[in-house]
């Protein structure tokens, strides 16, 4: 079962129509990650994960692995005591404005994967939009 809709203008236009690449919002999360982990495995491709709160400090997320050129990934903030953190001085994320993000309750941020050299590793995370 599927539902197909149509976007089309009243009137004639010029532009031509974009694609959505983001995540729905009755979408189930892809994975949780770990408490304490330094590193989100995105091995089930684009989509929403879910942080777990650190056991007994905040720590400094380094790095997205196993994504792929062009894919769009929105972490979700898990609260509690030692959220997790990007510093925008990490070098595999390229930060809005070059702002840290803080894992809080609610709060979500979504990057998009841009392959940047030839090696599977020459992946940079660019901040798409956070909230």
């Amino acid at each position: 079962t599927k539902n197909l809709m149509k976007f089309e203008p009243s009137a004639k236009s010029g532009s031509v129509p974009g694609f959505y690449y983001g995540t729905l919002t009755f979408d189930t999360v892809k994975a949780t990650i770990a408490a304490d982990a330094t590193t989100v495995d995105v091995t089930n491709g684009s989509g929403e994960y879910q942080l777990t709160d650190g056991t007994a400090a905040a720590v400094a997320l380094t790095d997205i692995i196993n994504g792929s050129h062009g894919d769009v990934i929105t972490l979700l903030g898990s609260g509690g005591s030692f959220p997790s953190t990007i510093a925008a001085s990490e070098a595999k994320f390229e930060m809005k404005d070059g702002a840290d993000w803080t894992a809080l309750a609610g709060s979500v941020i979504t990057f998009k994967a841009y392959k940047n050299g030839a090696l599977a590793a020459d992946i940079i995370w660019l901040e798409q939009s956070r909230s």
